[in-house]
């Protein structure tokens, strides 16, 4: 889950955690684990919320059976003001020929819609 703030990250990770979904949360408070993060990122059943700190460059290698899955799925939570930072969240999915998914889910409450969408 790609999402524009840290404070957008815990919130969501919040709302996980109610439900019991286990998950890993990358952002600017815990980039420190940046690498162990996005090294379980790819693996079945893993979910990962991040910041725009999984953008470029970022390679997310899909473990075993995840192929045969449809790969990784890469979902935005609101759109960047910056349309290159989603278009990076973007291509963590189907690299290098691996299969993949990505969706932005919007609102019109969102930050974006409520300044641009009149």
């Amino acid at each position: 889950l790609g999402t524009v703030a840290v404070e957008t990250s815990e919130y969501i990770s919040n709302l996980l955690k109610k439900r019991g979904i286990r998950h890993d949360v990358l952002n600017a408070k815990n980039h420190e684990r940046e690498a162990e993060i996005v090294a379980n990122a790819g693996q079945k059943g893993a979910v990962t919320i991040a910041t725009n700190m999984a953008g470029r460059g970022t390679d997310i290698k899909l473990g075993d059976g995840v192929e045969e899955l449809g790969g990784l799925a890469v979902i935005g939570t609101e759109r960047h003001e910056s349309r290159r930072i989603d278009d990076q969240l973007r291509g963590r999915s189907g690299r290098q020929g691996d299969r993949g998914d990505s969706r932005f889910y919007l609102s019109l409450q969102d930050e974006l819609m409520v300044r641009f969408g009149s």
